[in-house]
């Protein structure tokens, strides 16, 4: 898997971000890098994006992030 930039669109705002997927155990993370933090997000269901470390970010924004980068 290669890391890949995408602009996200998250409140309103175009973000853009670096995406460095990975695979841990039966699981796809990505690690979504922001200007100022990162974030790291996995498909927990078929329909459900979650974090271990949202900072910040609700539920819902962790969801569309997720989509959006797999829609890429």
């Amino acid at each position: 898997m290669e890391d890949f930039d995408i602009t996200l669109s998250l409140n309103s705002e175009n973000i853009p971000v670096h995406v460095h997927p990975h695979v841990e155990g039966e699981s796809t993370w990505y690690d979504v890098m922001f200007e100022d933090h990162t974030i790291s997000i996995y498909k927990e269901t078929l329909y459900n994006w979650t974090s271990d470390n949202p900072g910040g970010f609700s539920q819902a924004d962790i969801h569309s992030i997720g989509e959006q980068i797999i829609n890429r």
